[in-house]
Parts: C-alpha cells; structure tokens; sequence
C-alpha cells in the first residue's frame, strides 16, 4: 500500500538549498510577508522567505526524497560460473519485476520465495538479471545482504527488496532533513542500517561546512 506523509521544516540556508531540489511540485505552505501562502515547491519559491519561517508541506508519497538519493543503478557484473541458486534467482527477480510492471498501480502485494536460499549472496543472481534496464535505481546492504530495486511504472515508482530468501514489493523510508531516514507508518519499509550511518556521515559534512556540501550524494 502507498504510505503519505508530511513534514515541516525551520527555513535555514542549507534548507533553502535542499527543499526546492528534493521536493519541488511538492503543495507547501509557507510564512511569508505576514501571511500564509500556498503552492507547488519550485526554483525560486523561497527566495524571499526569510531564515526561521515554517516551511509545512501537504501530504506525499513518504518515499518521494529517498527515491531521489538512492544511487543510480549499476548492473553487478555477471558471473561466469554462476551457482543453480542464483540462476533461479535471478529468473524470479526478472519474473517480480515483470509482473510489477504488467501490474503498475494495482496493490497487490507480490511475493516469491526462493527455492535454494542465496548462500554466495545476492550480487550474483542480480548480475544475472534480465530486466536490469526496467531498474532506475538501487542501494545495496552488505551488512543485512538484501537490495532495493526502484523501477518505474505508467503509474509511478516501485521498489522491490531482494534478500537471499526472496524477492517482494516493498516501500522506501521517509527522509526528513532534520530526523534522517526514519520508517513509513506501516514500519515495513526498506532502511538497512547503512542508510542511517550514510545519512549520519553526510549531515555531519553538512554542518561542518556550514551548508557548502549540500550538494554532495546522500547514499553512495
């Protein structure tokens, strides 16, 4: 199921950078000339918010700036003598994607075990995929081995998890620039351990710049 949220920010330089880029089209609301003014977040649309005010946003999809920092997908290299159980894998992976895809905005929820579990680990079988340039996006935990697969859809965006058990659907954490990547409301989303740690290191460049690295990647 689609999970919303909203957030609300205390407008700072490194604020005035980061909300445009992460949630333009967004509905906000903003304190501005004594008054309350509405309308979609865009380039320009802060610039004369003075630092303090409360930016206050409508509901979104609560994985809306977490699809944004995922890194982009870089197939893992196929290997040669790949094991049965990651061939089969892999077959399951494209088949999850596939019916995803032929799905789009139905909810139903998609889920398959695999037969042998993934002793090597998921990389190989994800080498393996057919269906990688349906991926837009991904990010990898050594530490927890399983993955997410943004794909999108006619619809919109979905994200799959892939563990060396099975693939399934699954959602994005939500990404609040004060608190971090924090889980959706049904507490079911996919936030391994090396997103908080990531998000850790790079709000701490932030501060220690004073806003200067803004721009630098969120999750790597």
């Amino acid at each position: 199921m689609v999970c919303f949220t909203t957030s609300e920010y205390k407008l700072t330089p490194a604020l005035r950078l980061l909300i445009p880029r992460y949630l333009e089209g967004i509905r906000v609301n903003v304190k501005k000339d004594d008054g309350i003014i509405g309308g979609s977040m865009g380039p320009g649309f802060l610039d004369d918010v003075p630092d303090g005010e409360t930016v206050t946003t409508e509901r979104f999809w609560s994985g809306h700036v977490s699809s944004q920092v995922l890194p982009v997908w870089n197939q893992p290299p196929a290997a040669p003598n790949a094991d049965a159980a990651s061939v089969e894998a892999a077959e399951w992976i494209d088949s999850t994607i596939g019916r995803r895809l032929s799905l789009d905005g139905n909810e139903l929820f998609l889920y398959a075990k695999f037969q042998r579990k993934l002793d090597c680990g998921i990389l190989p079988a994800l080498g393996l995929i057919k269906r990688g340039n349906s991926v837009q996006r991904w990010f990898y935990s050594p530490a927890e081995e399983k993955a997410v697969l943004l794909i999108r859809g006619a619809v919109g965006h979905h994200a799959i998890e892939v563990t060396a058990t099975g693939v399934w659907d699954t959602s994005l954490p939500i990404l609040d620039f004060d608190d971090g990547f924090v889980q959706d409301a049904f507490g079911d989303a996919f936030l391994p351990v090396e997103m908080r740690e990531q998000w850790t290191a790079w709000k701490k460049k932030l501060d220690d710049t004073k806003g200067e690295s803004w721009a630098d990647p969120i999750l790597r």
